[in-house]
């Protein structure tokens, strides 16, 4: 086990038309971007191999529940709006949107589910003292937001340490 803060960044780009009324339409194009902070407990199984020359490899796997401590967002984007009479469309105008560093903290799953792979090598240096390199892979179980979009967390990590 350990406790890990871990930043997450996703992007999102959208594209929406609605119709107002029967003559009258919006389309809204936007990209957002999100800066996600967890706190995490991961809870693995670590199986190593007997000592081969000075390295040890090794596998691990398990669950990381993640907490939310702060997550932020940045939305751009512009909502065109015409009128449509007919055959005959006209533009009613153009409106750009620009929010940055927004608190998105409600909209965010307070709890994230994941799946933890790693695998990696340990090389002893001296006596009980070990180098470890290893590649974790995190697999999102849960959403981390409300709606109807299916958004998951998933990455790949770099993983190195001093054991003693």
């Amino acid at each position: 086990t350990g406790l890990d803060v871990t930043y997450r960044n996703a992007k999102l780009k959208g594209e929406e038309n609605s119709i107002i009324n029967d003559s009258i339409s919006t389309k809204t194009i936007s990209k957002a971007s999100m800066k996600l902070q967890y706190i995490e407990i991961p809870l693995t199984l670590k199986l190593k191999t007997n000592e081969i020359g000075y390295f040890r490899y090794f596998l691990q796997i398990g669950v990381a529940p993640a907490f939310k401590i702060r997550a932020r967002g940045d939305v751009k984007g512009t909502t065109a709006t015409t009128k449509t009479v007919g055959t005959t469309t006209t533009d009613l105008g153009t409106e750009t949107f620009d929010e940055e560093n927004v608190d998105i903290k409600d909209d965010i799953n307070n709890l994230n589910v994941s799946m933890v792979v790693s695998g990696g090598v340990e090389y002893n240096l001296s006596g009980n003292t070990n180098l470890v390199l290893g590649l974790v892979f995190n697999n999102g179980f849960s959403d981390i937001a409300d709606g109807d979009l299916k958004q998951k967390s998933n990455f790949f990590g770099l993983s190195i340490g001093v054991l003693f």
